[in-house]
């Protein structure tokens, strides 16, 4: 027991330490040789005499096809006559809290790691425009729960009692308290955050009849509002970022939003954009009478929208690209790169096998780094696997010559789906989709029927039968998934052949695969090709090769330059989008255990445990992110550029942690490789 408790005790300080070591290494970088932005977003005049007050409604998750679309919003459609409307950037971080940082600040800084300011509520003491009216004596009031709190106390701040209201009915009173302060009180500004939007949006996507009802709704706010405006007030109502067609919104996904201005000076049926969001800043404070300098603004898109004149210079945004020319940047980088070595030495110690030799690791390393170098000059879709894919399968000597064609035939395959092209372009039409999804199920029943032996055909096309129908969403809900894990848990359990067990693991983590990643359909059915490949190549060879094709090909199909990376919306089948949106934080552990629930099926189909071989080429293709990551910044890159490199690194922390935690474990999967093709 004590032995096995201090392997436990093991296994929990390398997870901490692995994960403790990448936020490390992103928070730091985050501080070398960091860009100085040069903004200046100063009062150059103030002129209360002509302008007066200011009514905002901040739409949450207005996504601009949204807004422009009449038969969902057909009173928006009317008012971008009698105003200015455009279609306005997000932020790159994709979040609530920076993008009202963005919008009122002036200011859009991104950040690897900037979990602190973005979930956790504070004043941070920025120059704002809130800083501004407050200076200027203007009263204002905030109708919103959290994101405008990092703005300081320059403000009310107020929200409905939500004590016997769910979260959807207490956001519904937010517009009418607001409008109470605007008509009864008369606060000078106003702003009223309505949140119900981006949830349904999450809940739904944007396709459903409940999503077109819940802007319908937010189309009648924006007309009541625009009807409280006196001769001499302006309305801006604005999004903050918008929602992909599954309804999701993260850091690196671009994906436009909107905003409308009323006013006495504003230009009527001006459309215009694209416009960054930090130009709001500047349209608010015009507002209240407040002239800005034009410093980070883009004045020439704003003078078609207001009388202003447009400033011809660049703009002052612009950040110095510079190597870094510090010592202590370098010392830093130095620090770091012999702590991830010590922290290699420290995971690989004791994990069963041998290891790689450095002429391998080197050709290994080489390889990985040539990856990220064809995403970045080829396409983000690129991926080393299908070429790895093709040589195994041309070098097979143990295998049929039918199934060292077929393999071949698969990698060419992939590679002209992944060369040049996105992940989440599906085939073109039913003719393409149909061949498709038959030669994946084929390819299914290939890999179980292998696994469990020709003797159990009926237990294996009746597994097959059931996980095809959860894949492809015929059987699409939680209870579904949940029936499917069940069943695998209770035969994993309950079986006593290692063939029997060794299926059971496929079903279990195909399921919580299906149900987490919801990855789209014809995504899956790669997934089943891929699937496949590797099962035939582990009867042929086990070496340092067929490691790096599961490694490159399971983090490609999972997370490799995907949108949904780290989408969340397997969570909203067990909790309110509202407490999944504000308390994400405290899901993140959640999210990130889905992402190398791919790797491990690719081992259990393999049928092997991680050894040290893996977990090093697992470090490899790990630290190649972060290296190239560190390199790049000290050459000058910025956090937008860095970001894919990061959150790519990320990702694969989990990928090495899944590896790792697996080799300490007092038991695993049995590794028979079950019946030969």
């Amino acid at each position: 027991m004590l032995h096995l408790l201090s392997r436990a005790a093991w296994t929990v300080i390398r997870v901490v330490g692995v994960l403790s070591a990448a936020v490390a290494s992103l928070l730091l970088l985050d501080r070398v040789n960091r860009p100085e932005a040069i903004v200046d977003p100063g009062v150059a005049a103030v002129d209360t005499t002509k302008r007066s007050r200011l009514l905002v409604l901040h739409i949450d998750s207005w996504r601009y096809e949204t807004a422009v679309d009449s038969t969902i919003m057909p009173q928006v459609a009317a008012l971008r006559a009698r105003g200015a409307s455009w279609e306005m950037e997000t932020v790159f971080e994709g979040f609530t809290i920076p993008a009202v940082r963005a919008a009122f600040s002036g200011h859009a800084e991104t950040q690897l790691v900037n979990f602190i300011q973005n979930f956790r509520f504070r004043a941070l003491g920025l120059e704002s425009f809130f800083q501004d009216a407050s200076r200027l004596g203007k009263r204002t009031l905030i109708v919103a729960v959290e994101p405008f709190t990092q703005f300081g106390a320059y403000f009310e701040q107020r929200a409905p009692d939500t004590r016997g209201l769910n979260m959807y009915e207490a956001d519904r009173l937010r517009p009418a308290m607001a409008m109470r302060g605007w008509s009864d009180e008369k606060f000078d500004i106003v702003v009223c955050h309505y949140e119900s939007a981006d949830w349904v949006a999450h809940e739904t996507g944007v396709n459903s009849a409940r999503y077109r009802r819940e802007f319908a709704y937010a189309d009648s706010l924006v007309a009541a509002f625009a009807a409280s405006l006196g001769p001499s007030d302006y309305l801006l109502v604005y999004g903050d970022h918008g929602h992909s067609p599954a309804g999701e919104h993260k850091t690196g996904i671009d994906i436009p939003t909107f905003a409308l201005l009323l006013g006495p000076d504003v230009a009527r049926g001006a459309i215009v954009g694209p416009m960054p969001t930090t130009n709001l800043r500047y349209v608010a404070s015009h507002a209240i009478g407040v002239t800005l300098r034009p410093g980070p603004y883009d004045t020439r898109q704003l003078s078609r929208v207001l009388p202003i004149a447009a400033d011809s210079t660049p703009s002052l945004i612009a950040t110095a690209r510079r190597a870094s020319a510090s010592l202590t940047d370098y010392a830093i980088a130095l620090v770091v790169a012999f702590g991830a070595v010590g922290l290699a030495l420290l995971l690989v110690r004791g994990v069963p096998g041998e290891g790689l030799e450095w002429k391998v690791a080197a050709v290994l390393a080489g390889t990985f780094i040539a990856e990220v170098g064809l995403q970045h000059y080829a396409g983000p879709g690129v991926t080393v696997f299908p070429f790895v894919l093709i040589a195994l399968g041309g070098a097979a000597t143990r295998l049929a010559a039918a199934w060292r064609v077929a393999i071949v035939v698969l990698g060419v395959w992939f590679a002209a789906r992944t060369t040049g092209a996105s992940w989440v372009a599906a085939p073109p039409g039913l003719a393409g989709l149909i061949p498709l999804y038959l030669i994946a199920i084929a390819a299914k029943l290939v890999v179980l029927d292998g696994i469990a032996g020709r003797t159990r055909w009926r237990s294996t096309l009746a597994w097959a039968t059931a996980i095809v129908l959860v894949e492809l969403r015929v059987w699409d809900s939680p209870l579904a998934y949940a029936a499917l894990l069940g069943a695998g848990v209770l035969t994993f359990v309950r079986g006593r052949a290692a063939a029997d067990r060794r299926l059971a693991a496929v079903v279990i983590l195909s399921s919580l695969l299906y149900f987490t990643l919801r990855l789209p359909l014809f995504q899956l059915a790669w997934i089943d090709l891929f699937l496949c490949g590797v099962w035939l190549l582990a009867l042929d060879r086990d070496d340092k090769w067929s490691d790096a094709l599961i490694v490159t090909g399971s983090f490609a199909l999972t997370s490799g330059w995907l949108a949904s990376g780290l989408e969340w919306g397997f969570l909203y089948a067990f909790f309110p989008a509202h407490l999944v949106e504000l308390q994400v934080q405290y899901f993140l552990p959640f999210i990130l255990a889905k992402l190398p629930l791919l790797l491990v099926l690719s081992l259990v189909v393999a049928g092997r445990r991680p050894t040290r071989r893996l977990v090093e080429v697992l470090l490899l293709y790990t630290g190649s992110r972060f290296a190239l990551a560190w390199a790049l910044r000290l050459g000058g890159a910025d956090a937008v550029e860095i970001w894919p490199l990061a959150e790519q690194g990320m990702y694969l922390t989990t990928f090495l942690l899944a590896g790792v935690v697996w080799t300490w474990r007092p038991r695993a999967v049995p590794a028979s490789v079950g019946a030969q093709a």
